[in-house]
């Protein structure tokens, strides 16, 4: 039998922020990454290589040169942004029986990393001899599970992450189900997961324990390894060079054929596109919010189908122009708001990319706050106010500053958010 371990333990001593945001913020909208391990191409595989496995096995591969973005079996049938393709390619890669050959060497790798990064409940149950059930899209009390491990009554789960944001409440709540040995959050990125979720699991490991394995070249199944692999190293290569060009990097040279890449048909969904741009903004949040003047534990990141991606100080923490707030509407509550719409998609360094917004609530008139901070707030170039106010919204920008694309680079971020709170007050 497997000794239960409860991987996500330590969690529970850290404070969860609830899911619904701040009061009035996510209705509008329907719908901290340390710094050091928000990079795409660091997980890798621990100490050189995993048990069985040396440095010479894995090939050397330049992450910092531009792939070329060649379209794969997975571009071609669409599932690049489908979770459930992604858990169904793990489990049959996982699956010693399955066609492709490896027997139990995957499964036995990825049980030994994700063990050195925090999870040992997996590699136990490996160990144990028995014989391993792997499964998806498995309903359990507290839910449905992507991805499970399982022998002898006793389960890993894998929550898997591609192209959607997860969160610390659905992790322990799978981590209670009886039979549990362990919860392994795994993402594309680390940014995939909420800043309080630790020990994330990239897929970067996966391309590591694939490029470690030698496939059978008589063996028809290894072209669908071959794609899978090659489109995920072209996925984690744009974000790399997202990484590199706008937290740092040279952006005048680099920005150009990043841009093209990013266009290209295989991999230009409006789903990447909001997924990119909140990769940009926890990018940003890890580097220039956790630290210096705007420093601040409690941003709430978010992506959605209407406005992208968004980052969302906290009502509390902003202190707005007295000038503001008219008479007979102390209770109006005002917060900043960063949003990315093009994003690194736009095509030149000129053309919108985002925009800072400054964002209230108020139980009075929404159309009557509007007017009062159009009467005594004079426009600066790139500054609108709100075209359009419905009354029976719970929150909506009073003021926002368009941010050019040459403007989204982490510095520059942090200049242009300096400004913008300059002009309507300031954080706490």
């Amino acid at each position: 039998m497997v000794r239960k371990r409860g991987a996500l333990g330590r969690l529970r001593e850290m404070p969860v922020r609830g899911s619904g945001g701040w009061t009035g913020l996510e209705q509008s909208h329907e719908g901290e990454l340390n710094p050091c391990e928000l990079g795409v191409g660091d997980a890798g595989l621990a100490n050189g290589g995993a048990e069985g496995m040396t440095s010479s096995d894995k090939p050397s591969i330049d992450r910092s040169c531009a792939m070329s973005y060649e379209r794969t079996m997975v571009d071609v049938l669409r599932r690049g942004n489908q979770e459930l393709f992604h858990s169904s390619m793990l489990a049959w890669l996982f699956d010693a029986e399955a066609e492709h050959g490896f027997g139990d060497r995957i499964i036995r790798l990825f049980a030994e990393q994700v063990s050195e990064q925090g999870h040992p409940g997996l590699l136990d149950l490996v160990r144990s001899g028995d014989l391993l059930r792997v499964s998806t899209e498995r309903t359990g009390r507290p839910g449905r599970y992507d991805l499970v491990v399982e022998a002898d009554g006793v389960r890993c789960i894998i929550e898997n992450k591609v192209k959607s944001l997860g969160n610390i409440a659905q992790l322990l709540r799978y981590e209670r189900d009886e039979g549990c040995a362990c919860v392994i959050p795994l993402g594309l990125t680390k940014a995939t997961f909420k800043p309080e979720v630790p020990n994330v699991v990239t897929y970067d490991m996966i391309c590591d324990l694939l490029d470690a394995v030698e496939i059978e070249k008589n063996n028809d199944w290894h072209i669908l390894i071959a794609h899978y692999r090659k489109y995920l190293r072209m996925q984690l290569d744009l974000f790399m060079r997202v990484e590199k060009c706008y937290a740092g990097g040279d952006f005048a040279s680099d920005h150009r054929s990043l841009t093209q890449d990013l266009g290209s048909w295989a991999l230009s969904t409006d789903n990447d596109r909001r997924v990119m741009n909140q990769f940009l903004l926890e990018l940003f949040r890890a580097r220039h919010l956790m630290t210096g003047p705007y420093q601040a534990d409690d941003w709430h990141s978010h992506k959605d189908d209407r406005s992208g991606a968004w980052l969302a100080g906290s009502p509390s923490r902003f202190e707005v122009d007295s000038a503001f707030v008219p008479d007979g509407h102390p209770e109006a509550k005002f917060w900043i708001h960063l949003e990315l719409h093009g994003g690194p998609y736009a095509e030149d360094p000129e053309d919108h990319a985002g925009e800072i917004q400054l964002r209230a609530s108020t139980s009075g008139s929404n159309r009557q706050l509007l007017k009062h901070v159009q009467a005594v707030h004079t426009l600066a170039p790139s500054e609108r106010f709100s075209a359009r106010i419905v009354d029976s919204w719970r929150s909506f920008f009073v003021l926002a500053r368009s941010l050019k694309k040459r403007e989204i680079t982490l510095n520059q971020l942090e200049v242009q958010l300096g400004e913008f709170l300059a002009r309507c007050g300031k954080l706490n």
